[in-house]
């Protein structure tokens, strides 16, 4: 889950690893919190990132899921279970050793 002004880096970071491994079925779904669409839809323009980008404007997935900061970054595996979790930038290296990790299962 991202705001704008937290995620300029972090975004195309997960994007180049999203491109490495979608083809063994890596999904990377990006969620803007509590801004307008108009805005979201400006920055992600601007970033050029493959992945999709949803809109909680309302922050309501964001409570629904414990979010207290952003950029908080959920790694699920398969089956949709939670298996890591990352506050602040998801760097790069450490994002893709635990996607790696989850493919392997």
């Amino acid at each position: 889950m991202f705001s704008t002004t937290y995620c300029a880096e972090g975004m195309p970071a997960i994007d180049i690893v999203y491109n490495k491994y979608k083809e063994r079925g890596v999904i990377i779904l990006a969620v803007n919190v509590g801004q307008p669409k108009d805005v979201a839809e400006a920055f992600v323009k601007n970033l050029r990132i493959s992945y999709p980008v949803l809109l909680d404007t309302y922050s309501i997935a964001a409570k629904q899921y414990g979010v207290v900061r952003l950029p908080t970054t959920f790694i699920l595996d398969r089956k949709g279970v939670i298996r890591e979790k990352i506050l602040g930038e998801a760097e790069r290296d450490s994002f893709e050793k635990m996607v790696v990790n989850l493919l392997s299962f």
